[in-house]
């Protein structure tokens, strides 16, 4: 028997493969809860830095919200940091020490220790040349435990951009920059 054209459009459906279906819904809702994360991220460390657009230029402030990290290169240079920060002692020996990083050495002679926290946030370290975003607050202290001096708080904490670049087999700190 001739089948009409009417017929043949007729034909059932053969149904689309669950599977299919499941994979592009998973698909979905993993890209929305990596958007989610990211959004939360970047809301979050805008609202607290965000003052600090104007000290930095919109351009460079903007890398803390990247998606590419090399928090494994940046390793080595926050473990020289995490050094320096907790240092107690002399200039000199801080500066032979830590180059740039010295600069966060409790050299104050009335202080005998020191409290701090560092945050990283984001690097990007390239072949020769990069940059490493951290967070931090740093307090000296007397032998009372009196703070002498303090840079940040709890709730204000100071953002940090360092230039780094390859000097023979290790990286150094070229270049500070700090918000307010």
């Amino acid at each position: 028997m001739k089948q009409n054209s009417n017929q043949r459009a007729m034909r059932p459906r053969k149904a689309a493969k669950p599977w299919i279906k499941y994979c592009a819904i998973g698909g979905v809702v993993l890209l929305v809860i990596a958007l989610s994360l990211y959004l939360f991220r970047y809301m979050r460390l805008d609202r607290e830095f965000h003052h600090n657009i104007k000290h930095f230029g919109e351009k460079t402030y903007n890398e803390i919200f990247s998606l590419t990290d090399t928090e494994s290169e940046a390793e080595p240079i926050l473990k020289l940091a995490e050094e320096a920060f907790s240092f107690v002692g002399e200039e000199i020996e801080a500066m032979e020490k830590f180059g740039l990083l010295s600069k966060y050495s409790c050299t104050d002679p009335k202080a005998v220790s020191e409290k701090h926290t560092i945050d990283y946030i984001i690097s990007n370290i390239g072949d020769t040349k990069g940059y490493i975003w951290v967070a931090y607050t740093q307090s000296f202290l007397d032998p009372v435990g009196e703070a002498i001096s303090a840079a940040g708080s709890d709730k204000v904490r100071i953002l940090a951009r360092w230039s780094v670049e390859r000097q023979g087999s290790r990286w150094v700190v070229t270049e500070i920059s700090e918000g307010t």
